[in-house]
């Protein structure tokens, strides 16, 4: 099959965007700081433990809210279509299909890896004195662990950006993904690992690089998302 995306050019996309629509992506960029400060000083400030964590909870809906609106913001503009500063608050019932979505997946990667690994970790617990032949087993059980938590990663990566592009169930986003999925998750892999590692860089750079690095790779992902979507916007059927 075809690959719908190459790396190179899904950054080279989103570089070309974030250069055309810089003063709203830096807006939305900047807006992270801020959360990012406020929420620094207030860990620093308040004393009192109820408080504090009645803090950190407003402070985290608002970093939910806000990554929701800026997964809208890229897809708009990854579409060509008109974004505003005030997409950065979306719709009450986009956003609890985001953190549901987000969450129903996140439980199924944790489970799948969790169960080798966990299960590894009881043996070596259990049995501090295992031979060489025992230590490979839980080796290669924990090496599937992580596999299988890296599949899952990558068969639900689009559940997120297909939360908030149209009125579909939250199990319908996992499902998807898992059609977009289909037949590129080596494309996937190496495209997340170079969001990764352009997103190091950018933190590198004394951390102003990922005023650029941060919404390149919104974009590039948006338009990765497009890309498998396809024409009819249903994704992969084979």
């Amino acid at each position: 099959m075809n690959q719908p995306f190459r790396t190179t050019g899904s950054l080279r996309f989103g570089w070309e965007k974030t250069r055309a629509n810089s003063g709203l992506l830096f807006k939305v960029v900047l807006m992270f700081a801020v959360v990012v400060i406020v929420q620094s000083i207030a860990q620093t400030l308040i004393s009192n433990q109820v408080i504090a964590v009645l803090a950190a909870c407003i402070i985290g809906i608002v970093e939910i809210v806000f990554g929701v609106g800026a997964t809208v913001i890229s897809l708009k503009l990854a579409r060509g279509e008109r974004a505003a500063f005030s997409d950065i608050i979306p719709p009450w019932r986009i956003t609890v299909r985001y953190v549901l979505a987000s969450l129903i997946s996140g439980f199924y990667i944790a489970l799948g890896a969790g169960i080798p690994i966990g299960l590894g970790a009881l043996i070596v617990l259990t049995y501090p004195s295992l031979g060489s032949g025992g230590l490979v087993g839980v080796f290669l059980l924990m090496a599937l662990g992580v596999s299988i938590g890296v599949y899952l990663l990558l068969r639900y990566l689009m559940v997120k950006i297909a939360a908030v592009d149209g009125e579909i169930g939250v199990f319908d986003t996992l499902r998807k993904s898992t059609r977009l999925s289909r037949g590129v998750k080596w494309s996937l892999f190496w495209f997340l690992l170079a969001l990764i590692l352009l997103n190091i860089i950018g933190a590198l750079l004394f951390f102003v690089g990922l005023l650029i690095t941060v919404p390149v790779t919104l974009i590039a992902f948006a338009h990765v998302y497009l890309a498998l979507c396809g024409p009819s916007g249903e994704g992969i059927i084979e």
